[in-house]
């Protein structure tokens, strides 16, 4: 008994944390039926695993007679969509998280869903400037000379 399997079996995830993975496989030679069991969390009994998460399967393979085959097969997944939302402000800024930062921040993260359908995780670079601005009050008789001379 043989196990026909190729790269074009594999669906791997399509985002990142996701668990849409699918592999399949195809028994040839020996004596049907074939019993499929996969390594999954469902033990999958068919030639097809669906809903996998990232990782490593392997499937067994037994025919009518108890003759075996087996294969393993890699679902992978994406990386994680990151990006940096770059900020300069006055005094306080409100961001897309809804808080109002009063001080500089570069940690802030919020996570968006990308074009693809996907997770992404943008982090805030703020830098927050303040106004020093002020009122200079005098009181003065006759004549003043203020700081401009």
């Amino acid at each position: 008994m043989q196990l026909n399997k190729s790269a074009a079996n594999i669906l791997s995830v399509t985002c990142n944390g996701g668990n849409n993975g699918q592999t399949y496989v195809t028994g040839a030679g020996g004596t049907l039926p074939y019993n499929y069991l996969w390594n999954d969390a469902l033990s999958q009994t068919t030639d097809t695993a669906i809903n996998l998460a990232p990782g490593n399967y392997s499937v067994t393979i037994t025919d009518s007679n108890g003759c075996t085959a087996s294969d393993v097969s890699i679902i992978t997944e994406p990386n994680v969509i990151i990006g940096k939302d770059v900020q300069f402000s006055c005094d306080l800024f409100t961001w897309i998280d809804g808080n109002i930062y009063t001080a500089s921040n570069n940690s802030a993260t919020h996570t968006l869903i990308a074009a693809n359908g996907c997770d992404s995780i943008v982090t805030l670079e703020l830098t927050v400037n303040y106004n020093n601005a002020a009122t200079d009050v005098q009181v003065a008789c006759d004549t003043f000379t203020w700081i401009d001379g």
